[in-house]
């Protein structure tokens, strides 16, 4: 049950248990909100865990193949897990149905890369292509550059108070 669901994600925050990360990733896309926000925190700090990047591959192909509400639950692990591999498979969803799955997709390339080149999927193409090797760090100073005064406070503030 739900309950049940919560406390074992919450559970694995503190014990961490490597082998349950396949099972913690499920969680992504429980219909539960809160037990699906709660697996996100808890998976950040599985990053270094060796089936991390297995886990993330799952969520990519998810993103390309999965029904609606797991393609928007994938575009939310992407964007909260900062998956700068997902960002081709969010570029192909900036034109998709439903029109909610685009905007999410646009948002996530926002949190994940700190620009906006709008919903024009050449324009992120091209800078995806120009950008690859930058490191993010990189991307997040440019991003900050960019912002008038008001949204780049905007956006540290928010920035500092995510867990």
């Amino acid at each position: 049950d739900r309950l049940h669901r919560y406390a074992a994600t919450w559970a694995l925050s503190a014990l961490r248990v490597p082998a349950a990360l396949p099972r913690l990733a499920l969680r992504i896309f429980d219909a539960e909100p809160a037990i699906a926000s709660l697996a996100l925190e808890v998976l950040e700090g599985y990053r270094n865990a060796p089936d991390f990047e297995w886990v993330m591959a799952g969520v990519r192909d998810l993103l390309r193949r999965g029904d609606d509400f797991q393609r928007l639950r994938a575009v939310l692990a992407a964007s909260e897990l900062k998956d700068r591999e997902a960002l081709p498979a969010l570029i192909d969803l900036l034109g998709t149905r439903p029109k909610e799955l685009a905007e999410d997709a646009h948002r996530a390339l926002i949190e994940i890369t700190k620009q906006d080149l709008g919903a024009s999927d050449r324009r992120w193409r091209a800078w995806v292509s120009d950008n690859e090797a930058v490191p993010r760090t990189r991307w997040l100073i440019d991003g900050l550059r960019a912002l008038d005064t008001a949204t780049r406070i905007t956006q540290m503030v928010q920035d500092a108070t995510r867990p």
